[in-house]
């Protein structure tokens, strides 16, 4: 056996004389000789074992080998544990789109733009505003409500949202894409991750950077030419291939009409004329659906599926208010059910249903009292899984920006913490 140590290779073989190259120490054994050099293969004859460690090589006859420590321990450190912030990243504002440290609107091709956004004539929006306000990373589609399986594209979802000008804001609309990663970088997806959190721990202007940190808009992205932004721009771009897109979706006010919205999507599919598909809503059978506010925490989507069952419920204040202990702890549990990744997917449930969440989940407690983080079924997590923002039920935004206010959801913060936890198992 052969064990090779900062990069110095080793050739065993009989009768030949003893070489010493940069200084390695080597000790011979009953005419078994050994050759140290830089850079070539390793080969063993005669059942002879070689180990080299921090420089120094031992050689028996019996095939053993035995180490000489100079005292540098050459083990490789435990890799940087991540934190919620380290997969999701939602940026701060630019002051404007030029100054954005990242190209919204490449992201964004002409073609499926129009087609999902501006083509229907309800959503008000032009192209080259957009600018990207979070950015995800995940080890797998998430098409059903699993752990990622072994082997799977991991994948990169760019959250953009319009920009205001002159006012440092968004509009309430946002188009997400994502792009699919090759399964054979995802070793390199998840180096790049961990080094470019230990690089944000060297640099954090807070006192401390526990892990646990709830997601919240990163300030290490505040100044674009740092190493930490330049890092993560790289790494966005790198993965932000057009050709990778697989899916589009947009979530956007009506229109001027506040609270109001309509949400659709596309999906790639070979056999459309121009590789994508509309994306038929789980248990709806539509590709459009439209939610209203109605009373200070009702909302009526069109058209509807109680999914999960009891969310129906959840929806309409006065319903609620009205139900039996058991009905309502039906609506609670399925709140629940919606904000836990594996649990619902957006393939099993319809679209507004993870946007709304957060909030109804806010006002129902209210009413029975109860912390949304008790509700039955709730997802569990070592992690803060605080939502960020507060909400008043003027908008839906889940990731992302309502004007100048940062938001997250419960769901998010969910489904970011269940990446970090299967990216820590596949790659300990």
């Amino acid at each position: 056996s052969v064990e090779v140590v900062e990069d110095v290779s080793v050739e065993v073989v009989e009768d030949v004389s003893v070489e010493v190259v940069d200084d390695v120490s080597v000790e011979v054994v009953d005419d078994v000789s050994v050759e140290v050099v830089d850079d070539v293969s390793v080969e063993v004859l005669e059942d002879v074992a070689v180990e080299v460690v921090d420089d120094v090589i031992d050689v028996f006859e019996d095939g053993s080998g035995d180490v000489a420590d100079d005292g540098d321990d050459t083990s490789d450190p435990p890799p940087t544990p991540l934190g919620l912030n380290d997969v999701t990243f939602l940026l701060p504002l630019p002051a404007s789109v030029t100054a954005s440290p990242l190209d919204g609107p490449a992201m964004l091709p002409t073609n499926l733009f129009t087609r999902l956004v501006t083509g229907p004539g309800d959503i008000l929006a032009t192209r080259a505003d957009f600018v990207v306000v979070a950015v995800r990373f995940d080890l797998c589609d998430r098409l059903a409500s699993v752990p990622c399986a072994p082997g799977s594209d991991p994948v990169l979802r760019v959250v953009l949202q319009p920009f205001v000008p002159g006012v440092r804001a968004t509009r309430d609309v946002a188009v997400h894409v994502f792009f699919a990663i090759d399964v054979s970088e995802a070793g390199d997806l998840v180096l790049a991750l961990r080094d470019l959190a230990a690089l944000g721990a060297t640099v954090d202007p807070r006192p401390t950077r526990p892990l646990t940190r709830p997601l919240e808009v990163n300030p290490l992205l505040a100044d674009a030419t740092s190493p930490y932004a330049r890092d993560f721009v790289a790494l966005v771009t790198r993965y932000a291939d057009p050709a990778q897109l697989i899916r589009m979706t947009t979530f956007g006010q009506v229109g001027f009409e506040s609270q109001r919205w309509h949400m659709r999507g596309l999906v790639g599919n070979p056999a459309a004329a121009d590789g994508f598909a509309d994306i038929v809503i789980p248990g709806l059978g539509a590709s459009t659906q439209e939610v209203r506010k109605q009373g200070p925490s009702t909302y009526v989507a069109t058209p509807f599926a109680d999914s999960p069952p009891g969310f129906g419920l959840a929806l309409d204040a006065t319903a609620f208010l009205a139900a039996s202990a058991s009905a309502r702890s039906d609506a609670l549990a399925a709140l629940s059910a919606t904000d836990h990744p594996l649990a619902t997917v957006a393939e099993t449930i319809p679209c507004m249903t993870c946007h709304a969440s957060t909030f109804i989940a806010d006002q129902r407690g209210l009413t029975v009292s109860l912390d949304p983080a008790s509700f039955p079924g709730r997802f569990a997590s070592r992690f803060d899984l605080a939502p960020l923002g507060t909400r008043h039920g003027f908008t839906l935004r889940a990731l992302g920006y309502f004007n100048d206010a940062p938001l997250v959801s419960r769901r998010v913060a969910a489904e970011s913490a269940e990446v970090v936890e299967e990216i820590e198992a596949a790659f300990p």
